[in-house]
């Protein structure tokens, strides 16, 4: 691939302690969009796949192609979202896990409730498509999915039941969403379910010195580009 820009190249000597990407590393995020290409740019040091169909409890339909092309460290993202239609979709363990939050309301623990249906349904797509093991997985938290426009505390209830479960299931987690989005869903939420940020859409010069939205660090920022030979985003490793 062509290099890269100077001004998108992530600032040096900034490398976040425990970040598993090597510093100023290229890699990229490919899901049902891009199901015309499932092999990826040449050239990428990392790869993280889709699961969803843009939605919570949905499903990215090549993901067995993208994930079995893909020869880089790979990683996956779900989408997110709080959404009180979809409680039907929970399982008794979810729905029992919510009622045991101690100091919560009836509709936080179905919120919960919900944010580990998200999971649990992730998994069973990936089980079907022979997805494993991934590096780490990122939670996408984009204000396009259904959320709580009145109460932050039940899109936090939702995320944390997501964190919760990604952590029962032996995996890293990190949040991929803009700054503002971040801010209108969550109220500037800091938790300490989130080991890192996946930065969207910004220029990773500026968003690598910065702190991360939900109080870890930033490892990774997608640019305003795609790779210059497949029609897939392009990220970088602070």
């Amino acid at each position: 691939p062509a290099p890269p820009h100077p001004a998108s190249t992530p600032r040096p000597g900034a490398h976040p302690a425990g970040s598993p990407y090597a510093a100023q590393s290229h890699g990229y995020d490919i899901s049902y969009p891009q199901c015309a290409d499932s092999a990826g740019p040449a050239g990428a040091q990392w790869a993280i796949v889709g699961i969803n169909g843009g939605r919570a409890f949905t499903r990215n339909s090549c993901l067995f192609d993208e994930w079995s092309r893909t020869r880089e460290t790979r990683s996956i993202y779900l989408n997110s979202g709080y959404n009180p239609e979809n409680y039907q979709f929970a399982g008794q363990l979810c729905r029992d896990l919510g009622v045991r939050l101690g100091g919560s309301t009836p509709a936080q623990q179905e919120a919960y409730a919900i944010g580990c249906a998200e999971v649990s349904y992730s998994y069973v797509v990936m089980g079907q498509d022979r997805v494993a093991g991934p590096q780490m997985c990122w939670v996408d938290v984009e204000s396009s999915n259904s959320w709580d426009e009145l109460d932050v505390n039940l899109n936090r209830y939702a995320l944390q039941g997501m964190f919760d479960q990604l952590v029962g299931h032996g995996c890293r987690v990190g949040v991929y969403a803009q700054y503002k989005e971040w801010r209108a869903l969550t109220g500037d939420w800091h938790t300490r379910s989130v080991a890192a940020d996946w930065v969207s859409l910004a220029v990773p010069y500026e968003a690598c010195a910065l702190p991360g939205f939900s109080g870890g660090p930033v490892w990774l920022v997608q640019e305003l580009a795609t790779w210059p030979d497949v029609p897939v985003d392009s990220d970088w490793a602070c």
